[in-house]
């Protein structure tokens, strides 16, 4: 069952990003050729990568599976501090949960899932809500 909870699961994403120096993609010929197939015979699956094909700073390439809207509103909102970011780092689950607690049914029993700082309230996550 899918639920719709701001966790660290929405912020895996970010974690597919590279950026190719274009001496590294030199150095690579077979993965340069296999790009540039996919970029001429499948403008479908190209169009999933972001902007992979347009040279930036220095000829780097960024190689994201996040296009660049998609990408700034994950940054802005893993870098708010009323959500994920907090002054020791990346919070696990959404501080947004603390007012908003997500609530659902799961088999006839009402289920939630709220952001708790510091100690967790259950012994589920053995003491700690992190």
């Amino acid at each position: 069952m899918p639920l719709k909870i701001r966790s660290m699961v929405g912020l895996i994403p970010l974690y597919a990003v590279e950026i190719i120096e274009p001496a590294m993609l030199e150095k690579l010929p077979d993965f340069k050729r296999r790009l540039q197939w996919f970029l001429k015979y499948r403008p479908d699956l190209a169009g999933l990568v972001s902007h992979w094909n347009e040279p930036g700073r220095g000829n780097r390439r960024l190689l994201s599976l996040l296009h660049g809207h998609r990408m700034k509103r994950l940054l802005h909102r893993m870098l708010d501090e009323s959500e994920f970011l907090s002054e020791y780092g990346i919070r696990s689950l959404s501080r947004a949960h603390l007012n908003n607690p997500y609530v659902f049914d799961c088999c006839g029993e009402t289920m939630s899932v709220s952001y708790q700082p510091g100690e967790s309230e259950t012994g589920a996550f053995g003491g700690n809500s992190n």
